[in-house]
């Protein structure tokens, strides 16, 4: 009996052990903010947007020390707006940011001000990427920079909105597309740049506001799963029903951080799995 359960122990252990590494991805809920963190298959630590600066107090120390993260290897900054980058100075507290990389909109808000100044002050490099980088992480995984293009957009509804770092994320044969908040402009001219653009994962750009809805851009996409970064009880109406009944309508299978909470998708560059956390809810 012994040398039958030593037979199951080792056989586990095998098959732990052959398992390959997943890219997993993890939709924080961060309430009416966005933040995206990501663990590679080789075991760097990527970020898209931290969250307001509530949730960073609040919730990222202790998603660091959860993840036993002490080192953030890209950080991401899809738009200078405090519900995607306030979270940044309780990330500076806590862990190494090896490069910081936004779009270099200028904008005179006290809370990217104050970004700049620390990433400074802790000698951080940042860089502008713009349409057409292509960024190795590691082999098999490249991050493809889709926007904003080299003569950022002007006189738009939203200029900060339409200028968002839109990333591309390529693994193996999933690709998972990060839009920020850009807005009808910017995705008009992201689909004119990129006509065959597809993705198997969209995060919902703009927390799924009817200023980032084009006519049949879900179908163009053919996202099977979509996922929308948005707080409980939203003073502005997001989700929008347009967007609910587009994606319904193209068969996307729908996950909110409002209703699911944390979002997780595991990938091994050819499946997804989806696992999603009730009990980790913030509405700041």
């Amino acid at each position: 009996m012994k040398n039958i359960y030593m037979l199951i122990f080792l056989t586990i252990t095998v098959q732990l052990a052959s398992r390959p590494p997943l890219l997993s991805i993890h939709f924080l809920n961060a309430g009416h903010g966005d933040a995206t963190l990501i663990r590679t298959p080789a075991g760097k630590t990527l970020m898209v947007d931290c969250g307001s600066r509530t949730f960073g107090q609040v919730h990222l120390p202790r998603i660091m020390h959860l993840f036993r993260i002490r080192q953030i290897d890209a950080l991401f900054l899809s738009h200078p707006h405090d519900d995607h980058i306030g979270g940044v100075h309780a990330l500076l507290k806590n862990v190494r940011i090896k490069v910081l990389l936004e779009p270099g909109f200028a904008c005179d808000s006290s809370v990217y001000c104050k970004l700049l100044n620390n990433c400074q002050r802790n000698n951080i490099p940042i860089q502008f990427p713009t349409a057409g980088t292509s960024i190795h992480v590691e082999p098999g995984l490249t991050i493809q920079i889709l926007s904003p293009p080299a003569g950022l957009f002007r006189y738009t509804r939203s200029d900060i909105n339409n200028n968002s770092l839109v990333l591309l994320l390529i693994y193996k044969n999933i690709r998972i597309l990060f839009p920020g908040d850009a807005e009808n402009v910017a995705l008009a001219a992201l689909f004119k740049r990129y006509p065959l653009l597809r993705c198997d994962v969209i995060k919902i750009p703009h927390h799924g506001s009817r200023t980032a809805h084009l006519p049949g851009m879900y179908r163009k996409l053919q996202p099977s799963i979509a996922i929308i970064p948005c707080g409980r009880n939203s003073p502005w109406g997001i989700p929008s029903p347009l967007l609910l009944y587009s994606l319904k309508r193209e068969d996307v299978k729908i996950y909110r951080t409002d209703i699911n909470g944390t979002i997780r998708i595991d990938s091994n560059g050819y499946t997804l799995s989806v696992q999603t956390n009730k009990a980790t809810h913030f509405n700041e």
